[in-house]
């Protein structure tokens, strides 16, 4: 190995994750706690330039769970996984929930894409958590691992890869 370079964002100490480079490939998209001080649940998507170590916050949102952010295969965008809009359940059978969302790359425009955790979704599978994701080579198809827990107190746990399709 040459030309190896550490980089340490000031972010809580333990909880950083890298996920892939940016879009333009002059960063690296990371989940991480911004601030020392703020609760470990509050994980947000963070863009950390290589050229100077600094780093933007994309998602800024201290009460929701935000991970591993996927830079769109030609494009300026973004997925991640959140927990944003899920109501938690009574009896939570998994650690946490989330949706997979897409955003612009400057985070303005924010979509969410899956909704596993919306009860009158067609899609809902009761209680679920996205562990992984992957985009091929075009961009228009999106692998999604998902753990479901069902309804609550079922003591039921499944996995399931789902092949989320793109138009356009």
């Amino acid at each position: 190995l040459t030309k190896v370079k550490n980089y340490q964002p000031a972010v809580r100490p333990g909880f950083v994750a890298t996920h892939g480079f940016t879009p333009s490939d002059k960063g690296l998209l990371i989940s991480a706690v911004p601030q020392a001080s703020r609760s470990a649940t509050g994980r947000d998507i963070l863009e950390l330039d290589l050229e100077t170590g600094d780093f933007e916050n994309l998602t800024s949102s201290p009460m929701e769970w935000d991970e591993l952010p996927l830079a769109l295969p030609r494009s300026d965008g973004i997925v991640w996984v959140t927990d944003r809009n899920i109501e938690p359940p009574r009896d939570r059978q998994l650690p946490r929930r989330g949706d997979v969302w897409m955003m612009s790359a400057s985070g303005r425009r924010q979509e969410r894409l899956t909704f596993f955790n919306h009860p009158e979704s067609k899609d809902f599978l009761g209680e679920a958590l996205i562990d992984d994701l992957a985009w091929n080579r075009e961009g228009d198809r999106l692998l999604v691992h998902v753990v479901s827990a069902g309804a609550p107190g079922s003591g039921k746990v499944e996995q399931a890869i789902y092949l989320v399709e793109f138009d356009g």
